[in-house]
């Protein structure tokens, strides 16, 4: 995994800048940094290289072939057969890397090649004789890619904002209107972002800019990921989940440096693991993360089982609080402001893998592929529940406290019957929401963000709209959405900027898209059978996982956070939050930022996750200046001519 950045056309830069941006990406590609102007002179290429197929310096970036140069990130599991049959049709290669195939297909193939790499990946593509940049994203965006245009023409582009805006015509500025759905997610959604004209290119979308840019999709998610629900006999639909998964584990596990994986003790997990410890040839190496302070976040005593039953050799890492210096480290390696806290404990457990290994296996995407979110079962048992016996649920809720514990039965049912009143798709998606309505009504300053507050609600709801109008029943409706905007904009977000901040390149077998098109020829009720998520996973795997790792309740990947705002980070909230300096007050009401404080600290209710995302909120905005200012300027040098 890497890192890229470039600048194409508007007034000539410097080299140095692109070496500047290389350097700002050295994080995620640790083993060499470099960068080339471009052959035609028109722009400059960089890259942050993590060594991990073909380690010999020839396979190094900025890459030419021709008049084609490629800047890539990510790993194209299909390069081998690929690979062959460019070889078929005489090609002699110059290094093993996917890297050139990439190129070579192009070449041979033009823009059609794009559509045949099954993988994780962004990569701009210079083509000298046509005049042409090509933008590429994986279809499901796990590898990030954003740009933006400047005000002499140029296209800058990068993995993180940061090394964009090195750019000198590039004003780091932020887009309040995204407040509003910030505040509501935890993320601003694709293609936006929380920069004023700063872009994310859209997953299974490439950005051609010639004479003018145009955005094309070269795969469709919906035509691909369509249910079909296939007829046949149960052991049949077991026997097809575990040779997919396990192909999809196998076709990971190639690489010229040691490969480990991450061990929560949960199914997905726990699965990866099973099926590593089949196909490869050395003891698995695990690595699993627990809490001192709150026992109902700590799952090593199940990693540990899992462990012993596979034989791996297996790594503890025990989390203490985490400092405000932690927190803004984090934060300087998403860029945005972020909701998922859980991030601070991949942080963490990442930075110990990677003293060991530089790829690892995980289980992102089981519960996306299989339905394992508690929300689910919510979105369909919504609709046979009386709207009375709901609203009364929430009378007789609401004046409770908010009970401790992490998702505790209760608290889940007060969010889940607090918009009752809602549309249904508009009620599942608020259940899961930060701010939302009323709450977000009186967060927000009237004469700086006079919005609907459930507009951001109903955006999103238009997607589950176009789900049912393709015929998809509930369900699959349910997972679809989740496909487009929880995972690509936060789960897959918070693995890719928590695990290339130290270099360790993270690998998703059940985001394979092999995986993906399995669950979606499973029957409904297959996948969520009696109030049982992802039943057919877990009935799939009885031969190899006792019932203790798959038959417990879904525990989800969290940190203590409420308790740290009550305890450690008492000052840090206070500040961030509520003295006069903040920097949130110019958006949001200083006296409902207080109220929230104080209803938390108090007991009286659990706004742990809020706090988190505000205090992100806060940092950013207090950041918000040039990291230009943080490296030392370039020296100029030679130009790169438009």
């Amino acid at each position: 995994m890497c890192g890229i950045a470039g600048v194409v056309g508007g007034t000539p830069v410097p080299v140095e800048l692109g070496r500047a941006m290389a350097q700002r990406l050295a994080h995620r590609g640790p083993d060499l940094q470099h960068a080339e102007i471009l052959g035609d002179r028109r722009g400059v290429f960089a890259h942050a290289r993590l060594a991990v197929l073909d380690l010999n310096p020839r396979a190094s970036q900025p890459f030419s072939s021709g008049h084609v140069t490629i800047v890539y990130n990510g790993e194209v599991y299909n390069h081998k057969a690929l690979r062959r049959s460019l070889e078929a049709d005489g090609l002699d290669f110059r290094t093993t890397s996917d890297t050139e195939v990439i190129v070579e297909l192009y070449k041979r193939r033009g823009l059609g090649s794009i559509s045949a790499l099954d993988g994780m990946f962004a990569f701009a593509l210079y083509d000298a004789k046509a005049q042409r940049l090509v933008l590429v994203r994986d279809r499901l965006g796990k590898k990030p890619l954003f740009y933006t245009s400047t005000p002499s023409g140029a296209l800058v582009f990068a993995s993180e904002v940061k090394a964009i805006l090195l750019h000198p015509e590039v004003r780091p500025e932020l887009d309040p209107t995204r407040l509003p759905e910030l505040l509501t997610f935890g993320y601003v959604g694709t293609p936006r972002s929380i920069y004023r004209g700063i872009l994310k290119l859209p997953p299974a979308h490439l950005l051609v800019v010639e004479r003018e840019p145009r955005l094309e999709r070269y795969w469709d998610v919906d035509a691909a990921l369509t249910p079909r629900p296939r007829k046949e006999p149960l052991e049949d639909t077991k026997a097809r989940v575990r040779d997919v998964v396990g192909r999809a584990v196998e076709r990971r596990l190639e690489a010229d440096v040691p490969i480990g994986a991450f061990l929560s003790g949960g199914i997905d997990s726990s699965i990866v693991v099973a099926e590593m410890a089949r196909r490869s040839r050395t003891r698995p190496l695990t690595f699993c993360v627990g809490f001192q302070e709150d026992s109902s976040f700590d799952e090593t005593t199940y990693a540990r089982k899992v462990a012993s039953l596979f034989d791996t050799v297996h790594t503890e890492l025990t989390l203490p609080c985490v400092s405000a210096d932690r927190l803004e480290t984090l934060l300087e390696h998403h860029d945005e402001p972020f909701g998922d806290s859980s991030a601070i404990a991949l942080f963490a457990i990442s930075e110990m893998t990677r003293r060991h290994v530089s790829v690892v296996l995980t289980g992102d995407g089981g519960d996306e592929a299989f339905a394992g979110y508690t929300r689910f079962v919510g979105g369909l048992v919504d609709a046979h529940i009386p709207l009375a016996l709901k609203l009364l649920a929430r009378r007789a809720t609401a004046k409770l406290p908010d009970p401790k514990g992490y998702k505790n039965p209760l608290a889940l049912s007060k969010r889940f019957v607090e918009h009752a009143d809602r549309d249904p798709d508009e009620q599942l998606l608020a259940w899961n929401a930060f701010f939302v309505g009323d709450a977000l009504r009186a967060l927000l300053r009237p004469e700086r963000l006079d919005v609907d507050p459930w507009e951001p609600i109903r955006t999103q709801a238009k997607l589950l709209h176009e789900a049912r109008v393709r015929g998809e029943d509930r369900l699959h409706q349910i997972l679809s959405h989740n496909l487009r905007t929880y995972l690509l904009d936060d789960l897959l977000v918070k693995a890719d900027r928590a695990t290339m901040a130290v270099g360790l390149e993270a690998r998703s077998p059940f985001l394979d898209v092999s995986v993906l098109e399995l669950a979606a020829s499973i029957p409904s009720q297959l996948l969520l059978h009696r109030g049982s998520l992802k039943w057919i996973l877990r009935e799939a795997y009885r031969e190899l996982l006792p019932p203790e790792i798959l038959d417990r309740k879904k525990h989800g990947f969290g940190v203590p956070v409420s308790e740290w705002w009550r305890t450690t980070h008492v000052e840090l909230v206070n500040d961030a939050l509520v003295a006069s300096g903040s920097r949130l007050h110019e958006f949001l009401r200083p006296q409902a930022l207080a109220d929230l404080v104080a209803e938390h600290q108090s007991g009286r209710r659990d706004h742990g996750q809020r706090i988190f995302l505000l205090v992100t909120l806060e940092l950013w905005l207090r950041k918000l200046i040039r990291p230009w200012e943080l490296i030392r300027p370039f020296e100029r040098g030679p130009l790169a001519c438009a």
